[in-house]
């Protein structure tokens, strides 16, 4: 499918492109350009085929899909493709050193002699390392070269994964949601490491949902819609942000409760670092919190602790006033009442089995429900979450990344949990269905008396929503506020405020 073409002015020439799955027409009568120095994006609802097109593109589309059209790529031209779960692509069992090294080795022009070598493969490592924003500290980046990927936080890999892409040094980047799970800050450092690639030349195809990213940096912005291409617009015309919110999610405040979940000077170290300095805070029931900071800061840590996923160094999390245990050791009704929903979550579902079925299984293994019972429980909140019939019975590869995140909180409140955990919950999805992903849980936590507590990076949803505000930063609480009460605002927040584009400390946004 994939055919060189004499040279011309793009990179990449698309006509016709269609992609099927047996009978089903996933996209139709796609035709872009991928132009040198120049950034195409494509925006669109969640499943409207953009991951798809950029797979089609980047030549990575899975065996089950069949491809039709042409793709024309210039001669000699290098394609490389950052997908949507990136961290996925990190080998696990090496140091990040080792393997950034090995790749500018292969596609650079090291020195002949050895030590030359060495301090070469070196500093090539730490410039790609500052190129995505890694890590703020320069001091502290030899000792993050030998880290292996487990030990850094969800939005670290991502920009790790892109690290490793650029290393390659492509021609031609496709990058499909390259700003999940980073904060407003890192997403700034992201934009600029594009908008640089862009103008020494490199031609990028962006998926995204981030509508600052394509108003930024959409050169060309090229809207999906059920598999087929809307048209062009130009950046700024056809993208708009959304009115800011009112800060503050006008609800009453939560009644003087015993606390559901405490946590009290949390310590955990991950290869003798100390990841979590001792954070406190507690939660009550029917409370909906949002926790925030940079990516790094221990926002990811701290759920995997209260979910049993990390061991605890020092310090207590207590659930009902009963110390929680590692997660082996946790009985089914205490799996069901605190469930957990992870950042990458295409590797918490098995590949082959249909996703109804997965999701009815939860109910079927934590609540002893019927099969019968369970099933037509998981199909209503899949319903509910935005999943069509048809999407529910595929099996995971056949769902977008925000739709797959969506069957992993359907998943989560199948147990009918009394604490829920998640982990960049609206990570990939368009800013109209975060907000109703949002409304929907702040809607369980008020009649079902569910405590919620959110890690996410975006601030202008959460704050229309959440009753507290819990700001992390090098692994301490600075801030634990109630939603909109930013007189007392820490640094770090009005940093994060500021960069979200939030309005002033101590000031509200209007509603009209």
């Amino acid at each position: 499918m994939i055919e060189e073409r004499k040279p011309g002015r793009g990179c990449v020439r698309v006509r016709g492109l269609s992609v099927s799955a047996g009978d089903e027409t996933i996209v139709a009568g796609i035709d872009l350009d991928v132009m040198a120095g120049r950034v195409l994006t494509l925006v669109g609802p969640s499943g409207a085929g953009k991951s798809t097109i950029a797979a089609a593109v980047a030549g990575v589309l899975p065996q089950h899909l069949r491809p039709g059209g042409s793709i024309a790529v210039d001669p000699g031209i290098r394609v490389a493709h950052l997908p949507q779960d990136a961290a996925l692509t990190l080998n696990p069992a090496r140091r990040i050193g080792a393997s950034l090294g090995e790749l500018v080795t292969i596609h650079g022009a090291p020195p002949r002699r050895w030590r030359r070598r060495r301090q070469w493969r070196s500093d090539n490592v730490d410039a790609l390392l500052t190129r995505v924003g890694l890590p703020a500290e320069t001091q502290n980046r030899r000792l993050w070269t030998r880290r292996f990927p487990s030990q850094f936080s969800g939005g670290q890999r991502t920009r790790l994964a892109l690290a490793h892409v650029l290393a390659t040094r492509p021609d031609v980047l496709v990058l499909d949601e390259p700003s999940n799970g980073l904060d407003a800050i890192s997403r700034q450092r992201l934009i600029e490491a594009l908008a640089d690639l862009r103008d020494h030349g490199t031609a990028l195809l962006l998926v995204t949902h981030d509508e600052r990213i394509a108003a930024e940096l959409g050169d060309d912005v090229i809207s999906i819609s059920d598999g087929r291409i809307r048209p062009h617009f130009a950046p700024g015309t056809g993208v708009r942000m959304p009115a800011p919110n009112r800060v503050c999610n006008g609800n009453t405040e939560p009644e003087n409760r015993a606390p559901t979940l405490a946590v009290d000077h949390l310590r955990v170290r991950i290869a003798g670092d100390d990841v979590l300095a001792g954070p406190s805070f507690s939660a009550a029931s029917g409370e909906l919190i949002g926790l925030v900071g940079a990516s790094g800061s221990g926002k990811t840590t701290i759920l995997r602790s209260i979910a049993g996923l990390v061991p605890i160094a020092g310090g207590t999390v207590e659930f009902d006033g009963v110390p929680l245990r590692r997660l082996a050791r946790r009985s089914s009704s205490t799996m069901g009442d605190i469930q957990y929903v992870c950042q990458e979550v295409r590797a918490s579902f098995e590949p082959d089995r249909p996703i109804l079925h997965q999701v009815a299984r939860t109910a079927i293994r934590l609540r002893g429900t019927a099969p019968q019972i369970a099933h037509a429980e998981a199909a209503d909140i899949l319903h509910d979450l935005g999943l069509s019939p048809d999407e529910i019975r595929r099996p995971p590869d056949g769902l977008s990344g925000g739709q797959l995140r969506r069957a992993a909180l359907a998943r989560a409140l199948v147990a009918r949990p009394r604490l829920l955990l998640c982990d960049e919950v609206t990570t990939g999805v368009e800013a109209g269905l975060a907000d109703s992903l949002l409304r929907l849980l702040a809607d369980r936590c008020r009649d079902a008396g569910m405590t919620l507590l959110v890690a996410g990076h975006d601030l202008r949803s959460l704050l229309a929503r959440v009753d507290r505000l819990i700001v992390v930063d090098g692994g301490r609480v600075t801030d634990d506020l109630p939603a909109g009460e930013w007189s007392h605002a820490s640094p770090t927040l009005r940093r994060l405020l500021a960069a979200d584009g939030v309005p002033p400390v101590g000031t509200v946004a209007d509603s009209d």
